[in-house]
């Protein structure tokens, strides 16, 4: 990796931490409870990614990502963690 290339992953990873830094503080925002209603349960196990994937959460969204990421935090961690999940749309973010 050269020095440009470098240079430039940090500034994207600085301008991700600077926009959505503050929201590892937050709690769910006001349309969360809506995607936790349209997660599998984890008893599917990683079959619940390609019911995500394959289907809408409402009628007329189609947003496996967002889902797909609490469902993999619910899957793999047990639990739902408004911080952790945040967390995690930075890293995706990034």
């Amino acid at each position: 990796m050269n020095k440009k290339t470098l240079y430039f992953s940090f500034v994207i990873i600085l301008l991700a931490f600077v926009f959505y830094g503050n929201s590892l503080k937050n709690d769910y925002s006001f349309d969360d409870p809506i995607l936790f209603k349209s997660v599998p349960p984890s008893s599917e196990g990683l079959d619940g990614f390609k019911t995500i994937f394959s289907s809408r959460y409402n009628l007329t969204d189609y947003r496996p990502i967002p889902v797909a990421s609490i469902y993999a935090e619910v899957l793999f961690l047990g639990q739902e963690n408004p911080r952790l999940s945040h967390f995690i749309n930075l890293l995706l973010y990034i």
